[in-house]
Parts: structure tokens; sequence; C-alpha cells
């Protein structure tokens, strides 16, 4: 079981069509997650889509969102991305949902986040949910 989600590179045909057979399940039986969980969507370029995709997603879920604004945070400040990640992580996020405009920011957070952290966009280089996503439509079809 892979504890992050940063590349579909890293997983094999058998992981992408498990959680295209658990995507279906969970379309045919709501699910509701009962303990309280939260997530950090920590968007540090602009997103409509992806943002909205993932805040929806974790209220079907039940899953509590953290809302971060780049703009308002301390990165003005000259926090890093690791700073803010590990700043979620300290007060309680279960989860980091990370989209940034450099294509390695992944690079930065390697092996020092202890919680899960799933990639939604590094950049022109990864946009894995989103593959996953179109991956389920074909799929369904």
């Amino acid at each position: 079981m892979m504890k992050h989600f940063l590349s579909v590179q890293d997983m094999t045909a058998e992981d992408i069509i498990n959680l295209l057979d658990m995507a279906q399940s969970y379309r045919e039986e709501e699910i509701r997650i009962t303990k309280q969980l939260f997530a950090a969507n920590l968007f540090f370029e602009p997103s409509t889509r992806t943002k909205s995709s993932f805040i929806v997603a974790e209220k079907k879920l039940g899953i509590e969102s953290l809302e971060f604004d780049v703009e308002t945070s301390s990165m003005k400040k000259g926090e890093t991305l690791y700073d803010t990640a590990k700043t979620f992580e300290a007060i309680g996020a279960n989860v980091l949902v990370i989209r940034h405009e450099s294509d390695n920011w992944a690079n930065e957070l390697e092996g020092k986040i202890d919680i899960p952290i799933i990639n939604g966009g590094a950049g022109k280089k990864a946009h894995p949910t989103q593959s996953l996503l179109d991956a389920d439509t074909i799929y369904q079809e």
C-alpha cells in the first residue's frame, strides 16, 4: 500500500485497476468516514476544477477541509513549502493535497512528511489525480 500519491509512474497496472474498482464501489454505495479527519488543501496556484473537486470529495467522505490561501499565509514572510506542510501536519492534518507550480515540489518533501501527500498538480510535469479521473472515465465506458 502506498503512503503518498505523487505520480502514476509509481503505480503498477494492478494498483490502478484496484483504485478504479474502489472508485466504482464508492459510486455504488455511500461511503462516509466516521472518524474525524482533516485534509489540508495546499494550492499554491490558481485552480478551479481540481481544488473544488477535492473539496467536494472530502465533504462527501466526511473529511473536514483545511483551507489555505498563499496570499494570506506565512509564505509571504518567507515560509517554505516544507515549513507550510510541516505546520499543517503539526496542527493535525491527516492528509495534504498539494498543487504547486514547480515540477519537482515533491522532492522538497520526500521522506520529511509523515502524513500522506496527494499530488494535485506539479507544474507541467504531473497531474496524477486528473490522469486517474480520465482513466476512470475510460474504464467506466
